[in-house]
């Protein structure tokens, strides 16, 4: 089940600031975990429970593919030892998926697919 924040994002169809000092919206979390909005400040009407409801397979499948890309990211080796690693398929001769760049990459992606 999508969270408020996604929920938000999905009905409006952009990102949302939720910065609790400065961003448009302002999500209050109480001692049962359960989100509410606490203050409105975006340009567009405040959406209705209803409204939320309606978005919910949307955002889950927005949080699905946020929670992909976080998860590649802390996978990949730093951008340096990246481009080392094609600096050497290149001098090898494998700029091609035999090399152990394009290995590399796809073994990420293949254990974290969208």
């Amino acid at each position: 089940m999508a969270g408020l924040p996604a929920k938000i994002e999905a009905h409006l169809g952009r990102t949302v600031d939720f910065n609790p000092m400065t961003g448009e919206v302002e999500i209050d979390v109480d001692a049962a975990g359960v989100q509410s909005i606490r203050r409105w400040s975006a340009a567009e009407p405040q959406p209705t429970t209803a409204q939320l409801d309606a978005v919910e397979v949307a955002a889950d499948a927005a949080e699905a593919l946020l929670l992909v890309q976080v998860t590649r990211a802390d996978k990949y080796d730093s951008i340096g030892d990246q481009l080392d690693n094609l600096y050497k398929d290149i001098v090898a001769g494998k700029v091609d998926a035999t090399g152990e760049f394009a290995k590399s990459i796809k073994a990420i992606k293949d254990a974290n697919p969208k």
